[in-house]
C-alpha cells in the first residue's frame, strides 16, 4: 500500500523521509506570504541559498498546480506547528462513511492530518459523492484546484487504480493571519495508481481536486478586509466528471521490450526549475535497460527540446561547478561533466526530441530527428504515455 510520504509527496518532492514545518515571510512563485510548507528536517535555514521545499495543500486559487519551488532560504521562517512527519495516518478503508465524518474531523485536529486509500470500485465512487457532502457540513466551501490527467493504464496485472482522500487541519493548508478565526479543513481528493506511485516517491495522478471548507471567512477568503480567494463550490460539471473518474476501471498495459534502434518522440516536455523535471502530469518519459518500465522515473537524462531550444536537465550528468546554479542539487553521480552542456535556459512547448548514448550518459543530438543508439550499446527503450 502507499505510505504518508508518498501521499503526501515528500520523497518524490523532497527527496528525504524526515521533514519540518515553516511558513513563508514574502509572496514566492505565486505562493502567497504566509503559505505553509515544508522542507527536509536536514536543511540548514541561516546557510544563505535556496532551499527545495513543498505546499501541502494548493495555497490559494492563484498558485493552483504549484507543489514545489526552490525558495530563497531569506523567506523561510520554521514554525512550533505539531509534526505531520510520523503523526499523518494512513488508512485504507474500503469506503467512506460521511456519519462518521465527525470522528475524522476529531481525529485531524488533534493529530493534524490523515489519508483514506480506497481501492474497490464502489468506495470509490462514495468517496467522490462525498466531497459534495462535506460542503454541507462547513458554511463556505471553495475548489483551489482541479486537474485530470487523461487515460492512465495499469502496469500490470498486480497494479490497482486506488483513490486517496487526505484532510488536513487548516493551519497546514492556508495562510493564517487571525488566529481567533480558524476553523475549517483542506482536502486532498486524487485518483492514483500504486505502482508507479511507490515508483516515482509522489501519487502517480489520474486526477486531483483541492477543496477547502471553513466556517470563517476570514484567512480563507478574506485577509484584513482584502478579497483574496473566491468562494466557489465545486461545480456539477466538475462533481460528474469526479465521479467518473474516480470509478472508472483502468486497463492493463503490459511492458514492452525495445527492437528497434531508431525511435521517434513526441510529447509534451516542461521545466520547473534549474535542476527540472519532466513533468510526469502531461507526458512521462522514463528509461531503463531493455525494456519500458512504468515504474521507472527518468531521473537521469538530459533532455533539449528541439522546437524550443530550451533544456532540462536533471541529475545526471551534473552540471559543471562553474555553471552550476544556486539552486541545482547536489551531485550523486559522476564529477565530471559534459563539457558542451548549457542549463542557462528551459523550454515549454510541443515537438520532437532527440537523446544519444555517449560514455558520459545520455546527451542530446539536435542533427537528427531521432534517437540513435551506438552499436555496441544495448538499447534504451522510451514510450510515451499512450504506448507510442
Amino acid at each position: 500500500m502507499l505510505d504518508s510520504n508518498i501521499i503526501l509527496g515528500i520523497r518524490g518532492n523532497l527527496g528525504c523521509e524526515d521533514y519540518v514545518h515553516g511558513i513563508l515571510t514574502q509572496e514566492w512563485e505565486s505562493w502567497p506570504c504566509g503559505t505553509p510548507i515544508v522542507y527536509s528536517s536536514s536543511a540548514t535555514l541561516n546557510s544563505g541559498g535556496s532551499e527545495q521545499v513543498m505546499s501541502l495543500m494548493t495555497a490559494s486559487q492563484n498558485s493552483a498546480g504549484r507543489e514545489t519551488a526552490s525558495t530563497p532560504v531569506s523567506i523561510i521562517s520554521p514554525v512550533d506547528m505539531r509534526p505531520l512527519c510520523g503523526n499523518h495516518e494512513v488508512l485504507p478503508v474500503s469506503h467512506f462513511e460521511i456519519k462518521k465524518f465527525d470522528r475524522l474531523l476529531e481525529f485531524v485536529r488533534d493529530v493534524g492530518g490523515i489519508s483514506l486509500v480506497i481501492e474497490p470500485q464502489h468506495g470509490r465512487k462514495t468517496a467522490a459523492k462525498a466531497v459534495r457532502q462535506i460542503d454541507k457540513l462547513f458554511k463556505y466551501s471553495s475548489m483551489f484546484y482541479y486537474n485530470g490527467w487523461g487515460k492512465k493504464h495499469l502496469n500490470g496485472d498486480d497494479d490497482r487504480y486506488v483513490c486517496v482522500m487526505t484532510l488536513l487541519d487548516l493551519p497546514y493548508c492556508v495562510p493564517l493571519f487571525n488566529m481567533r478565526r480558524v476553523n475549517g479543513i483542506g482536502l486532498s481528493f486524487s485518483g492514483a495508481t500504486i505502482d508507479a506511485s511507490r515508483g516515482y516517491g509522489i501519487l502517480h495522478r489520474i486526477f486531483r481536486t483541492d477543496i477547502i471548507y471553513s466556517n470563517y471567512e476570514d484567512n480563507v477568503f478574506v485577509i484584513d478586509g482584502v478579497n483574496v480567494n473566491a468562494i466557489n463550490p465545486m461545480h456539477s460539471d466538475h462533481y460528474k466528471e469526479l465521479v467518473k473518474m474516480a470509478g472508472q476501471d483502468l486497463p492493463v498495459q503490459a511492458k514492452k521490450s525495445a527492437s528497434k534502434k531508431e525511435m521517434s518522440m513526441h510529447g509534451e516536455l516542461r521545466g520547473y526549475g534549474k535542476h527540472g523535471y519532466l513533468d510526469s502530469n502531461q507526458m512521462e518519459w522514463k528509461t531503463t535497460k531493455q525494456e519500458w518500465d512504468q515504474t521507472v522515473q527518468a531521473v537521469n537524462v538530459e533532455v533539449q527540446h528541439v522546437e524550443m531550444g530550451g533544456k532540462l536537465v536533471t541529475n545526471f550528468p551534473p552540471t559543471p561547478a562553474d555553471e552550476a546554479p544556486d539552486d541545482a542539487p547536489e551531485e550523486t553521480e559522476p564529477e565530471q561533466a559534459t563539457e558542451n552542456i548549457d542549463v542557462t535556459e528551459f523550454g515549454s512547448g510541443t515537438g520532437t526530441f532527440t537523446l544519444t548514448t555517449s560514455s558520459d550518459g545520455l546527451y542530446i543530438d539536435s542533427s537528427n530527428d531521432n534517437i540513435i543508439w551506438p552499436e555496441d550499446e544495448e538499447p534504451f527503450s522510451f514510450q510515451n504515455e499512450e504506448g507510442n
